[in-house]
């Protein structure tokens, strides 16, 4: 699902999520973020998906740097980012930090 919403409004309970568990992971991912030094009021979730056992969460920021965060069945979460081969062709990769996943996205075509 495609969403707009300000990472700093979700943690201010302002977003009304679907469920418990999106509220729940999305704490835990602010606490990455502020782990990291990223403003939240400069980020923006823009993808709440689930792929095999795992949920994730897509953001952007202002200056269009993308990354995402899974979350398994463990509750860990882990940075990720694309690198792209052409339309609809990509690789997964799992990032050190937040970070070194937007060092890494390729929001581009080669």
């Amino acid at each position: 699902m495609f969403v707009t919403y300000n990472v700093n409004d979700i943690q201010n309970n302002k977003v009304h999520l679907e469920n418990k568990s999106q509220k729940e992971d999305l704490e835990r991912i602010i606490e990455c973020f502020k782990n990291e030094g990223l403003e939240l009021a400069d980020w923006n979730l823009i993808e709440i998906a689930k792929s095999d056992d795992k949920r994730v969460y897509g953001f952007e920021n202002h200056d269009k740097d993308l990354f995402y965060m899974k979350i398994g069945a463990n509750r860990q979460v882990k940075p990720h980012y694309f690198k792209n081969h052409g339309v609809g062709e990509y690789s997964e990769f799992q990032a050190e930090s937040i970070n070194d996943a937007i060092k890494q996205y390729e929001n581009f075509y080669n």
